[in-house]
């Protein structure tokens, strides 16, 4: 089977048991000899990591393919909790390219994932009719009874269909963009593609968890389901339109760099006295 543009090893799984007629489920247990219930990881981690010959050998396609399909550890947001050993958390999807194509893709599982680079939509973790979840996968008395793949496009909690997004701030699908090109291995403006990536998983986690950063990305898109991502995608545009040094940015959300890269701590708020190259605006 051809893996398509993208995808996931998890998404690649619930295509060949669409082939055979079958759940992901009974499919993983009878060809890849996985019980889903019983598996405590995550499903598009670990079959391209752990079980890569088998699911290669399944598809019928070289080893290689399958091993390509794997997602950088450092920038995955994983479905699979450890504290309560069950699948937690909701999937990101784009209904657009769902629509168009129904399988997962790579960038959505991954921290920089908030809009599609390719329909300008906001991304989705909950159905807009219930503002339930969208779970990865669904558990009932301990067995895995639904991936969210086979349920698509019905909401799994309210069975309403679901087929619409908001638009995303154009510098977001700018940043995504990018985003894509970088995980792909290609260089960014100075940057190489892993030290782009780098700096954008620092500043989204400072505009994530940091309180004065958090109430910053509030007042920069107050109207987004992705404040934290709009404000670093404004951030990350003007320092590669500035073609300001990385410590620079850094040093601009307080993050540490090597002590010889000499920089002043600078406060990033749009109505402050900081230098325009690093004004989120």
């Amino acid at each position: 089977m051809r893996i398509l543009p993208d995808e996931t090893a998890g998404s690649l799984a619930f295509r060949l048991a669409q082939s055979r007629q079958q759940s992901v489920a009974f499919y993983c247990r009878e060809h890849l000899d996985l019980d889903l219930a019983k598996a405590r990881s995550d499903l598009d981690r670990r079959l391209p990591s752990q079980l890569s010959a088998a699911l290669a050998h399944s598809a019928e396609t070289p080893l290689r393919a399958v091993q390509n399909l794997r997602i950088p550890h450092e920038h995955l947001v994983s479905v699979w909790n450890r504290g309560s050993l069950r699948y937690s958390g909701s999937i990101r999807a784009c209904p657009q390219c769902l629509a168009e194509h129904r399988y997962g893709r790579r960038f959505w599982r991954t921290c920089f994932a908030a809009a599609c680079p390719d329909h300008g939509l906001e991304l989705l973790t909950k159905c807009p009719h219930c503002k339930s979840d969208l779970p990865y996968f669904g558990e009932m008395a301990g067995i895995v009874n639904q991936f969210w793949l086979e349920s698509w496009p019905t909401c799994p909690t309210c069975l309403h269909l679901i087929e619409h997004a908001d638009p995303a701030d154009r510098a977001l699908i700018a940043i995504s963009r990018r985003w894509t090109s970088a995980l792909a291995g290609r260089p960014q403006r100075e940057y190489s593609a892993r030290g782009f990536l780098r700096l954008s998983a620092a500043i989204l986690s400072r505009f994530a968890t940091v309180d004065r950063y958090q109430r910053l990305s509030q007042l920069v898109a107050p109207s987004s389901n992705w404040p934290h991502h709009v404000a670093t995608a404004l951030l990350l545009r003007t320092l590669l339109g500035a073609h300001t040094p990385v410590n620079v940015g850094y040093a601009a959300l307080g993050v540490d760099f090597q002590p010889d890269q000499v920089a002043k701590e600078i406060v990033v708020c749009p109505r402050t006295s900081a230098p325009a190259s690093l004004r989120p605006v």
